[in-house]
């Protein structure tokens, strides 16, 4: 992280930690008791490794993250179609039809995700770059092949977000009875705080067109997650020091 110093001094990788040579046989055991009390190193074979599945926890949070991103975009798409076949049953006529679904495209772009707006450019890009009208759609019917992306996307989108929600609860679920509060309450951070990195990420990704939206969504997500789970593991230790 920055510095080293993501959430007031928190290493949350251990990297702060001295791993030798040491002046003593005591300096080396106290830095091993202080890395075990943070929960981020532990001894193994008298040497010390990171704990891993810390850092898996918050990569199960970045398939929220990206699952969410990917489902709201596909499900938004999904919607604008349905609502641009309903104008052949609702009777508009050529002209009334291509004006709604023009007010829709406009409704529908500034709701989407951001990954959803970095696809619709890129898409109006290469129409403009090849000197082509709108194409693929009618005024009753929409591009089938983004159609059929949304569809993929929505799918997709709620398969990830249910593996990653799955690994949170069995991390809750699995924790010893006494850190079971706890453990709800840092999957909470890194839920949270995912979500919020996500969002961040996505929007500092968008110059680079879907696959920086994308790769901007899972690292926010990913980092967003550990300051959210730093965030908890600190206001956690400050309550039980207080008297």
């Amino acid at each position: 992280m920055i510095g080293n110093n993501p959430v007031n001094a928190w290493d949350y990788l251990g990297l702060d930690f001295k791993f030798g040579p040491y002046s003593s046989e005591a300096e080396r055991l106290a830095n091993i008791a202080e890395g075990e009390r943070l929960g981020v190193i532990q001894p193994l074979r008298g040497e010390m490794t990171f704990n891993i599945k810390g850092l898996g926890d918050n990569a199960a949070t970045g398939l929220v993250t990206i699952g969410v991103e990917l489902s709201q975009t596909g499900a938004l798409r999904l919607d604008y179609d349905r609502l641009v076949a309903e104008l052949k049953a609702k009777g508009f006529t050529k002209a009334e039809a291509s004006a709604a679904r023009k007010a829709f495209t406009d409704e529908f772009y500034k709701k989407q995700t951001q990954l959803g707006r970095a696809i619709t450019d890129k898409i109006r890009a290469a129409r403009r770059a090849a000197n082509a009208g709108p194409g693929g759609g009618t005024f009753y019917k929409s591009n089938a092949k983004v159609t059929a992306t949304g569809r993929v996307f929505r799918n997709t989108g709620r398969a990830l977000a249910g593996v990653g929600i799955a690994i949170e609860i069995y991390n809750v679920a699995s924790a010893p009875d006494e850190e079971m509060g706890q453990e709800m309450l840092r999957a909470g951070g890194r839920v949270g705080g995912g979500l919020a990195g996500a969002a961040l990420g996505g929007k500092l990704g968008t110059p680079g067109g879907p696959w920086g939206v994308g790769a901007g969504v899972v690292v926010g997500g990913i980092v967003g997650s550990i300051l959210g789970e730093g965030t908890i593991d600190l206001m956690c230790d400050d309550n039980k020091a207080a008297p």
